[in-house]
């Protein structure tokens, strides 16, 4: 008899960012392994937007229940709201199921937390013992900010370490950004006294002090080591690449998968659980050590040029799709619109559903919802009609046995400034950080 694969939910905002797609790729691709299915709950939070304005998404958090899950696991970082985050915390705690919180401590949640200041140190260390460097500047991030002064604290116990004094006029503060990190970088070489070494506080600044050292006409790393921290792309793509230290996403999957199978024999039953994960020293160009050659930055570049050209295809493509559709009378002649637009890009599975009041030949239109189109394998299926609010998605379970190829899903909503007026769910076996930006 078929068994259905076990489901590990993710909430989080915008995790087509770069972080938070690696680790959700990442996570994918170590449940497929394990029989489990992935499925993202894809906040659109802004946030710089008001507090009362972020809660207009709590209709996707009560989507959850709606679904057969195992686990949830919260991306903590990206949900500046903490009402949403209790939100989500309360939905899940009423399925009774394990919640993981990462890279923000949740109370009553098992926390994979990352050992920033330790990681940093490490590579401070590197740049110590391997490269013999004493003279050693630090570029922080923000003033004050807890994520920057671990760094600082670890920058310093390194020193005291190598029995290297700590001199304030070394240490400077780049806001975790692009143009105060030049003006910190500018100011280190202003005071004459040129280091050997410069560690900062994110790649992002990393890549500015080496912006500013070769305009000064000083070569990186022969005449000043630089570091960074996180190990984002364009670290990789930097001339030279950036020596960082990277997350661990793999220890960070395992260590859930781990917990899980633990919890399932019974061998856990203390929910307040705080793992910690060190990120991982990646030596590269930067700093002396790495491949001499650029075959694995030249990969990456032309990854990117075919994203590039992908982007501007589905601009045009997008485009055509509004004009035609700005023609359309009733929502419902949206759907061959939409199956044709859908095709063009692959064959994922799709389900969009709108709010019935939005279907005028609908009298007694209700709470329920309509189905405006659902595609499975390239091929169009036809939905019965109005469906209430008890399922998300009919018939989703069928998806969930072992021989689907979907393994995972991601639910946005749809809507406007003002209003919510349906939802989207897309399904995939493999995932790119382009086809999780497609609409």
């Amino acid at each position: 008899m078929k068994q259905r694969k076990k489901v590990i939910a993710v909430c989080g905002a915008q995790v087509y960012e770069e972080k938070e797609f690696s680790f959700i790729s990442r996570l994918n691709r170590t449940c497929r392994e394990k029989g489990y299915a992935v499925i993202i709950f894809n906040l659109s939070t802004d946030p710089l937007k008001h507090d009362d304005e972020i809660m207009n998404e709590k209709s996707l958090v009560e989507m959850i229940p709606k679904f057969p899950i195992d686990a949830l696991i919260i991306l903590g970082e990206t949900i500046k709201a903490p009402r949403m985050r209790e939100l989500i915390k309360s939905s899940a705690e009423d399925m009774n199921i394990p919640i993981f919180a990462m890279d923000r401590h949740i109370d009553g949640c098992i926390n994979i937390e990352s050992n920033f200041g330790d990681s940093f140190g490490n590579m401070v260390r590197h740049i110590i013992d391997i490269h013999g460097c004493r003279k050693v500047n630090m570029i922080a991030g923000i003033k004050g900010n807890d994520f920057s002064d671990e760094r600082i604290e670890a920058y310093k116990k390194v020193l005291s370490e190598h029995g290297i004094p700590f001199e304030e006029e070394r240490l400077a503060y780049g806001d975790f950004w692009d143009r105060p990190a030049r003006e910190a970088t500018e100011r280190f070489l202003a005071s004459g006294d040129i280091p050997e070494a410069i560690v900062c506080a994110n790649d992002t600044m990393a890549i500015a002090a080496c912006a500013v050292l070769k305009e000064a006409g000083l070569r990186v790393p022969e005449d000043v080591i630089v570091s960074g921290f996180d190990g984002i792309m364009s670290g990789k793509l930097n001339f030279p690449p950036i020596s960082t230290v990277a997350p661990d996403y793999e220890s960070e999957v395992n260590t859930i998968l781990e917990l899980l199978d633990r919890m399932d024999a019974g061998n856990v039953r203390d929910t307040e659980i705080t793992r910690c994960i060190d990120y991982t020293i990646k030596p590269n160009r930067s700093c002396g050590c790495g491949a001499t050659d650029d075959n694995s930055t030249l990969e990456l570049i032309n990854r990117h040029s075919f994203a590039l050209k992908d982007q501007k295809w589905q601009v045009s493509a997008m485009n055509s799709m509004m004009l035609s559709a700005s023609e359309k009378q009733h929502l419902q002649e949206l759907t061959p619109l939409l199956e044709y637009s859908v095709e063009m890009w692959n064959k994922n599975f799709y389900f969009i559903a709108v709010s019935s009041e939005l279907m005028s030949q609908h009298d007694d239109a209700g709470n329920g919802f309509v189905p405006l189109m659902r595609m499975e394998h390239g091929v169009s299926l036809k939905e019965a009609g109005q469906f209430d609010g008890s399922v998300a998605i009919p018939d989703f379970d069928r998806l969930l046995f072992e021989d689907e190829s979907y393994n995972l899903f991601m639910l946005r909503l749809l809507f406007t400034d003002s209003e919510i007026y349906g939802y989207l769910m897309e399904g995939y076996d493999e995932i790119d950080m382009r086809s999780m930006r497609y609409p």
